[in-house]
């Protein structure tokens, strides 16, 4: 989504997650073929209209990072919420770095929980510093937008937890165009890009 042009996943994991997804990102107007043993995106970001959001992203936790992570970059107005037991897991690490950068994202109930308001279109390039030790996803979720800001440099301010997913996460990009830079998994460092097109 993030990609302008088609991708096709191949032989891709049918999980509450990815329908999760793939129902975030359709109602943000992007359009998804689903496939007995593919998903292609044939739409992206670019489609997406400045107007009114409602994302649900279910019981993904995934989902709800990753798509409010995307949230803070796309035009419109966003309310991102999920299901009850989604709504009680917090997400104020995530939040809090991305205000760093200028995001304008508000609590709709409980502070540091979903539900969530996001208002802003576009952040700024900077120093995000985040604890590693809550969730990988969270520095997932921001690597995988940091490109389309300009330079950005995301500081773990303690240990980095499940390593493999960050390099997974990197590699990833790295097969759409963007090489991030690991130092150690102390800092990442971004450099603004476009992702091309590819397969994965």
């Amino acid at each position: 989504a993030l990609t302008k042009g088609s991708v096709t996943i191949k032989n891709p994991l049918f999980s509450d997650d990815t329908q999760a997804m793939i129902a975030c990102l359709k109602k943000l107007g992007i359009e998804i073929i689903v496939a007995p043993n593919s998903i292609t995106v044939k739409g992206s970001i670019n489609d997406i209209k400045e107007t009114n959001y409602n994302l649900d992203a279910n019981l993904s936790g995934t989902t709800i990072r990753f798509i409010l992570a995307l949230a803070t970059i796309i035009p419109g107005s966003k309310t991102i919420c999920g299901k009850e037991g989604l709504n009680k897991r917090p997400i104020a690490g995530l939040v809090d770095g991305l205000k760093q950068l200028g995001a304008k994202i508000e609590y709709l109930e409980k502070e540091g929980y979903p539900p969530l308001l996001v208002t802003s279109s576009k952040l700024s390039s900077g120093t995000i510093n985040m604890s590693g030790s809550v969730s990988s996803q969270y520095f997932s979720s921001l690597l995988m937008i940091a490109p389309l800001i300009e330079k950005v440099t995301i500081n773990v301010t303690d240990e980095q937890i499940s390593k493999p997913y960050i390099d997974m996460t990197i590699d990833s990009m790295k097969q759409f165009g963007i090489s991030v830079i690991n130092h150690g998994y102390k800092s990442y460092e971004v450099p603004k890009g476009k992702y091309t097109q590819s397969e994965y």
